[in-house]
């Protein structure tokens, strides 16, 4: 299997999940724990993967410590 997210956007330093505490989403320092995973076989089919953080780190707006994820794929 492969991590969708970390084979499309390897670049980048986005995360899914942030602590309450230390003020982790106001200051962007979180872990990557939530995952999509598939079989090598079907990955060419996925166009894209993405974070969904919608207003990008916005405090007052968070309902969640988890982010998630959106995969596109072209059946």
């Amino acid at each position: 299997f492969v991590d969708v997210f970390r084979d499309k956007l390897k670049d980048h330093q986005i995360f899914t999940w942030w602590s309450y505490m230390g003020r982790a989403y106001e200051n962007n320092t979180g872990w990557r724990i939530d995952y999509f995973l598939i079989s090598k076989s079907i990955l060419p089919l996925v166009k894209g993967a993405e974070v969904l953080i919608s207003p990008p780190l916005d405090v007052g707006s968070r309902k969640s410590d988890h982010a998630p994820i959106e995969m596109i794929i072209e059946l």
